[in-house]
């Protein structure tokens, strides 16, 4: 039940203090966890597919929208267009996220635009690392850190490993948060694997709801579960359908496969490819790795610097799960605006592993 005036403050106020309890609580053990691992229900209807996972999390999803209002200048524009598209979602999202969406706002009992802020906010502001290497082997492993500076205390508690299933049987899986309906990282097992960076260009969310109202773009998270969803999909499909979709909001691809040579970074604006930076183990290019700079212009970001060093002292017979997970783990690729370190190969479903992050080392 939502109330008004000093209720709303009242509330807010416990619900902040409740979800920063918990969180000083995991902080204080200072060590890396896994997230808890669920099950979405691809034949359920869609409004009910994350009806649990949205119930048991909704103290920390209130609490992530009320640490967003204080956050953005929310009430000139950023609400107001995110409530217009709550309002009549169905001529602004496609199915089945505009329903998946409505069963999260009241299973979290939030508004619609505020669950609409929600699903479109994460993968339009974070900052990452993303790495795709070919083994010595040939065998290719594609990892990344998920960086959030302001929002990390709280989404650390609220990080999940979600599998899709149909039928009882898995068909991709990935690493995104409670509430949250999109995909940032996933894997189609033995088909590809795919993350994604922010590309920060303008005032990115003003510019991102303003293109939803247009309805000539999708949430980046979207495109990306799409394509892990299609089950005719291949690594080069998956390739082409990244480069194509109109977007509400640049974005960096990052896509790994099953054979060798297959891993591409994709430098995309809303509406074009703007370069595609292909794995060439050949010339000795047997690694990309992708921070929140186009790699003809990377300047000056001690991150990429600090992972070119290490790729390059390990070569491609020092690659597999636990030293690239160790490169994403040397500071300051790791900080304190970490919130997880994914690892995972398409080829090696096996591999998947998603940690928290809490032990952070210090930068020199």
């Amino acid at each position: 039940m939502r109330q008004s005036g000093l209720n709303v403050s009242v509330a807010a106020l416990l619900l902040l203090q409740l979800v920063l309890l918990l969180t000083v609580g995991a902080l204080a053990q200072q060590h890396d966890f896994p997230p808890e691992q669920v099950i979405v229900n691809l034949d359920l209807p869609p409004k009910q597919r994350w009806t649990q996972v949205a119930t048991k999390y909704s103290a920390q999803i209130q609490a992530t929208v009320n640490f967003l209002k204080q956050l953005i200048p929310m009430h000139d524009l950023v609400l107001p267009v995110a409530n217009v598209i709550g309002a009549d979602i169905d001529n602004y999202l496609p199915m089945p996220y505009s329903d998946e969406i409505r069963g999260v706002a009241e299973a979290a009992r939030i508004t619609l635009g505020e669950a609409v802020l929600c699903n479109i906010i994460y993968d339009i502001t974070s900052f990452c690392t993303s790495i795709v290497a070919q083994m010595g082997n040939g065998t290719i492993i594609h990892a990344r850190n998920l960086d959030y500076g302001p929002l990390q205390g709280v989404l650390r508690n609220m990080t999940i490993e979600v599998f899709f299933q149909t039928n009882g049987s898995t068909l991709f899986y990935g690493t995104t948060f409670a509430g949250y309906t999109g995909i940032l990282t996933g894997v189609r097992p033995n088909v590809f694997g795919v993350t994604i960076n922010e590309r920060d260009m303008g005032n990115i969310l003003e510019n991102a709801l303003q293109a939803l109202l247009k309805k000539e773009a999708v949430p980046l998270s979207f495109m990306l579960r799409d394509a892990l969803a299609n089950d005719t999909v291949t690594f080069e499909s998956a390739v082409r359908f990244y480069s194509r979709t109109q977007l509400i909001a640049p974005v960096y691809v990052i896509v790994s496969g099953t054979q060798p040579g297959e891993g591409v970074v994709i430098t995309r604006d809303r509406q074009y490819i703007l370069d595609i930076w292909r794995l060439d183990p050949a010339a000795q290019s047997w690694y990309v790795v992708e921070t929140n700079s186009d790699n003809w212009n990377p300047g000056q970001d001690i991150r990429l610097e600090t992972a070119h060093k290490s790729l390059d002292a390990l070569g491609p017979n020092g690659i597999n799960p636990y030293s690239i997970y160790q490169v994403l783990s040397t500071a300051p690729v790791l900080n304190n605006g970490t919130v997880y370190t994914t690892v995972m190969s398409a080829s090696h479903p096996e591999w998947f592993s998603t940690m928290v992050r809490l032990d952070i080392p210090p930068y020199p």
